[in-house]
């Protein structure tokens, strides 16, 4: 984890040159950047020169290296930003073979589990002060939302309030937790109280080497194989 006591690039060098293991030459390197800096275009509306644009209707700072992940199992092209900095860094340490946005593999996990049943379902990935949120009626995906959040209270609210405002049923459809599991446990008793299938999702093992000693993995990283 990086803090915000010094610059991410300078923590990003420490970790390269104290691990001597991640200046090896690999045979293939991805990079999954963390960043909430991010949206999701359709494919009919997306053009590669218009990618800043894209990104300034939802932030005011879109700055950086403009990149962009085209998904198989939706009509659609995430597009997000990186510090040019860290950009550079990364190129010269590792030539990753691509660097992936972590919503793109959690878009291409949901959107590949909402194909079963003809029910509309909402999956909700939480971590440390953020939530994803992703809904999807007949297999399509109506919205999409990364919020933050400081208090586990305050996630419930968010993932109801979009649960209402997209017209769920709250006996019919599902809803599917995902994430880390001390913040699942503590959000989940809420959700319960409005919505009446509430489950928690886990990816197959055979999608993903889990580490040794059981430590948790972010969703992203375990269904990173999910991508192109």
């Amino acid at each position: 984890p990086l803090t915000k006591n010094r610059s991410q690039l300078s923590q990003l060098e420490d970790l390269f040159y104290s691990n001597e293991q991640l200046l090896l030459p690999f045979r293939r390197t991805d990079v999954i950047v963390n960043s909430s800096n991010y949206t999701l275009v359709p494919n009919e509306l997306f053009r590669e020169d218009k990618k800043d644009q894209f990104l300034s209707f939802q932030f005011q700072n879109s700055g950086g290296k403009l990149l962009s992940n085209s998904l198989r199992r939706l009509p659609v092209t995430n597009v997000f930003s990186l510090d040019n900095q860290i950009y550079s860094f990364l190129q010269r340490s590792l030539a990753p073979h691509r660097i992936v946005n972590y919503i793109t593999p959690l878009s291409e996990y949901f959107a590949e589990r909402s194909k079963f049943g003809n029910y509309s379902k909402m999956y909700v990935n939480i971590e440390a002060h953020k939530v994803d949120i992703f809904c999807f009626e007949r297999n399509r995906l109506k919205l999409n939302n990364t919020i933050s959040f400081n208090k586990i209270g305050d996630a419930a609210y968010y993932v109801l309030n979009a649960w209402e405002k997209t017209g769920l049923s709250q006996t019919d459809d599902e809803l599917h937790v995902s994430g880390d599991g001390v913040l699942r446990s503590e959000l989940m008793p809420y959700l319960t109280k409005y919505v009446q299938r509430v489950l928690p999702l886990n990816p197959p093992t055979s999608w993903y080497v889990e580490p040794a000693n059981h430590d948790y993995l972010p969703v992203d990283l375990m269904t990173i194989s999910l991508c192109e």
